[in-house]
């Protein structure tokens, strides 16, 4: 299949496998099109994002304050015990397992 960008030159030439990814993508399924695309690494917003959720609703499931969730989100250092709290509700939501070195920018102490 020969795919035809109008604002540029170049011509992509994509299998099967290429296809299928670009229409689970284009039909919602962000994970799958960051995997194919971008690598399988997200940043936490994206993961809310993903979730359908907004940090307030992450913070009330995960039993942390919303200033802990928001701060977590934009990298400030975070205790691993509510990286590990959030992951949990995340990965409740979206249905698959999600560890901490799945998700980029996480600022954790040692």
């Amino acid at each position: 299949m020969r795919f035809y960008a109008p604002e540029c030159t170049t011509t992509f030439i994509f299998d099967k496998a290429q296809r299928l990814m670009l229409i689970l993508a284009k039909q919602g399924s962000y994970f799958l099109y960051r995997c194919f695309v971008g690598g399988a690494a997200m940043t936490l917003a994206e993961l809310i994002e993903e979730a359908l959720m907004t940090n307030t609703d992450v913070a009330a499931e995960a039993g942390l304050s919303v200033g802990t969730v928001s701060r977590m989100v934009n990298g400030h250092p975070t205790s691993r015990l509510s990286v590990r709290k959030v992951l949990s509700v995340l990965s409740r939501k979206l249905g698959r397992k999600i560890e901490m070195g799945d998700v980029e920018g996480l600022n954790i102490p040692d």
